[in-house]
């Protein structure tokens, strides 16, 4: 990428689609630095609650609990606290790999992300049930949301990261044209 503008890119799509794996390739391949909107929201859980850092039941619970708790108090708390990271640490290459509001969308696109959803069919989701995966607001907030472009997940690791590679090259062509 030769322009001066900066690539990012922000993952949605509910959960086990594949948006850390997404980021983590855009890390290791890319050069990208990764961010996610609920770094504040593990910080407090880890500090104040002695969360373990397991995503199980108990875990998913605690984590969307303060987050509900934040956005109640301010709606935008956890975003704003993200865009402070975000400026205080430009990175030219950043990615966020836990979009799941649609007002999460807004927020990133006023900042200069583009925002993919990841799709992987239910069928390849093979840990938790429904019921776990849409009882919460934010498993289900981006459902009916028009996101920038969609990277298909339902085939090996290989051709997703096939895909995302497609994704970060057409991006660069875009900044630099």
């Amino acid at each position: 990428m030769t322009g001066s503008s900066p690539l990012r890119i922000a993952f949605g799509g509910s959960m086990q689609v594949g948006k850390t794996t997404a980021a983590d390739w855009l890390v290791e391949r890319h050069g990208f630095v990764k961010y996610a909107l609920a770094d504040s929201i593990k910080e407090i859980a880890c500090r104040d609650f002695e969360w373990d850092g397991l995503k199980d039941d108990r875990g998913r619970r605690l984590l969307q609990e303060i987050g509900d708790v934040g956005r109640n108090y301010r709606p935008d708390l956890w975003l704003d606290r993200f865009a402070a990271r975000l400026q205080a640490d430009p990175a030219s290459r950043a990615v966020v790999d836990d979009v799941r509001l649609e007002r999460e969308v807004r927020y990133l696109r006023d900042l200069g992300f583009v925002v993919a959803l990841v799709v992987r069919p239910a069928d390849r989701i093979a840990t938790l049930p429904l019921q776990a995966r849409r009882s919460h607001p934010t498993e289900t907030g981006l459902e009916g949301v028009q996101l920038d472009v969609a990277v298909d997940n339902s085939g090996s690791f290989e051709a997703f990261y096939v895909r995302l590679d497609a994704l970060v090259k057409s991006l660069e062509v875009a900044a630099d044209g």
